[in-house]
């Protein structure tokens, strides 16, 4: 909605007509948030966001397998309560879920990048993807046919230019970042 109340509403397509699911909780209306459906788990993931103030939650809406149709029900899963933003979010080809987004942790001079893994239904604790020497943002995610996981991200210098980085998650690590525009700001 890009005017007029924001909206918290959730539909459901059967293949032929939409209809609005009432009667579950919900997540709270939100802008800015990202959402990937897992296909091997049948559920959608929700992260992030912003309603005036940041927000830091996850939430799943699940699916009954032997009924594809009819999902059931959403489930916060997590809340970390730091203002969180721009996130991106990707299904990995085991059925596990990964999420980049930018994080502005207390205490910190600059925003930095970070990830959290959902395995078995459980978010791995948050970490850093990188972190570089100026604010970080807008990170986003592609996952190959390896399962190699890359993630791109603006940096900006104290001056406002911007440069592109990437890293790239396989075998359980981040390889060490790399700045792919090179502008030198």
């Amino acid at each position: 909605q890009i005017a007029g109340p924001w909206l918290g509403d959730t539909w459901h397509y059967d293949g032929t007509s939409w209809a609005e699911v009432l009667g579950i909780p919900m997540p709270p209306e939100r802008t800015h948030a990202m959402m990937a459906w897992n296909a091997l788990r049948r559920n959608l993931v929700l992260f992030g966001g912003s309603r005036g103030a940041n927000l830091g939650d996850t939430w799943v809406y699940e699916c009954d397998v032997a009924l594809p149709e009819a999902c059931i029900a959403w489930h916060a899963v997590t809340n970390s309560g730091d203002p969180s933003l721009r996130p991106a979010v990707a299904t990995l080809p085991d059925g596990r879920a990964i999420v980049v987004w930018k994080e502005d942790m207390p205490g910190n001079a600059q925003d930095d990048i970070y990830y959290s893994i959902r395995t078995n239904g459980i978010w791995s604790p948050m970490s850093a993807v990188a972190a570089t020497s100026h604010d970080s943002g807008e990170p986003d995610l592609a996952v190959g046919p390896d399962g190699t996981v890359h993630c791109v991200w603006r940096d900006s210098s104290p001056t406002g230019v911007g440069d592109i980085w990437y890293a790239a998650y396989a075998g359980g690590a981040w390889s060490a970042s790399v700045n792919i525009s090179n502008t030198g700001d």
